[in-house]
């Protein structure tokens, strides 16, 4: 492993970690795989099949967030990743504007 890089994520597929490679590439956090050769020789069995995604140690959680929008949204907030939210279900969020409510039970339906 590359001295001061650390693994941000671990991929079974190349094409996910590719993918992923060229989000933080293109944010300019420099990033390579390590384990790809492998898992296209053997057909991705096993362990073989693992591909790590490395980035520098001081660009760890910039990477992260580029890779979990929810989590750099709760970092944000203060907030545990799974506290992200309003802690409302989209049917408890209200009328979407623009949008009519339907009619309370005994109204009558509104006229266009």
């Amino acid at each position: 492993m590359a001295p001061g890089f650390v693994t941000v994520k671990t991929y079974q597929n190349e094409i996910n970690a590719g993918l992923d490679r060229g989000i933080l590439e293109a944010n300019g956090i420099p990033a390579f795989l390590v384990g790809a050769p492998m898992s296209n020789v053997y057909g991705g069995v096993g362990i073989l099949s693992q591909i790590n995604l490395l980035v520098p140690q001081e660009l760890l959680d910039d990477a992260r967030n580029l890779l979990d929008p929810a989590r750099a949204e709760s970092d944000q907030a203060g907030e545990s990743p799974d506290a992200a939210g309003s802690g409302q279900s989209p049917d408890d969020a209200g009328p979407v504007e623009g949008k009519a409510s339907p009619p309370e039970e005994g109204e009558d339906e509104p006229q266009e």
